[in-house]
């Protein structure tokens, strides 16, 4: 009688355990889903949630690093018995997610703690992986929104393209709505043929010392012959600038 009570005790405990931990991983989904709410501030709710997933909630304490930022749980503090999970952005290692206990407890799996306790906080730093991955999405998303306004509301016309090898724009990567209405065109038609097929036949040859320019230093002020849509000829004065990034070269020009 006395061994199949404890058995069942033994499995009350196991079930509970259980429980606690998947009631953890649901409660860090939403604060990872809830909107308007800061990164730092969602990461230090999540370090408070963590804590109670554990055998020994009342000695247990979390901390969470994502580059520069650092949360904590209530009463932290590093203590003797401790676990450590990375943190991945872009397959690089950029921070992790720790436990510690404050106190001794008896040996388990992994010293005080218990394998399950170890698989979860291994899914809860895959979590946060996922979430940071998802949060710089976000993050680029909303600085190119705001690059794309900042050049649109300009009162400059603005143009950015790709520079080929040969050292002249192949093609258009962002017009502004003031270089579009500058030369008479609707964006779609301008993303269709090239910045040069823009220029006279005689200027192309300055076209492409200018980028030359800009490329050997980085900036190259210089008038431009552009052709608006009716067959207009406009002398400009542009100011471009070069700028490489991951192995691709593009320029901006500014007109005046």
């Amino acid at each position: 009688m006395s061994e199949k009570t404890d058995e069942t005790n033994d499995i009350t405990k196991k079930l509970r355990e259980r429980v606690k931990e998947l009631n953890t991983l649901y409660k860090i989904s939403k604060v990872m889903t809830k909107k308007n709410i800061p990164f730092e501030q969602q990461l230090s709710k999540i370090a408070e949630i963590i804590p109670p997933g554990w055998q020994y909630s009342e000695i247990c304490c979390s901390r969470i690093t994502i580059g520069p930022t650092s949360v904590t749980s209530p009463r932290f503090r590093e203590g003797r018995w401790s676990q450590k999970e990375k943190i991945f952005y872009q397959g690089e290692p950029i921070g992790c997610v720790e436990v510690h206990y404050l106190a001794k407890r008896p040996e388990a799996d992994d010293g005080p703690f218990l394998l399950e306790e170890r698989n979860l906080l291994i899914e809860i730093a895959n979590r946060l992986s996922e979430f940071y991955n998802l949060k710089q999405s976000e993050w680029l998303m909303q600085e190119q929104k705001r690059y794309t306004d900042l050049f649109n509301n300009a009162v400059e016309p603005i143009m950015i393209c790709h520079v080929s090898a040969d050292a002249l724009p192949e093609r258009f990567l962002f017009l502004n709505d003031a270089f579009c209405n500058l030369l008479q065109y609707v964006r779609e038609e301008l993303e269709r043929i090239t910045p040069a097929s823009l220029m006279p036949p005689e200027d192309k040859a300055m076209l492409y010392k200018s980028i030359k320019e800009a490329t050997s230093k980085g900036y190259a002020a210089h008038p431009i012959k552009l052709t608006t849509k009716d067959g207009t000829v406009l002398t400009l004065d542009a100011q471009t600038h070069i700028l490489d990034i991951s192995g691709e070269t593009y320029c901006i020009t500014i007109f005046r």
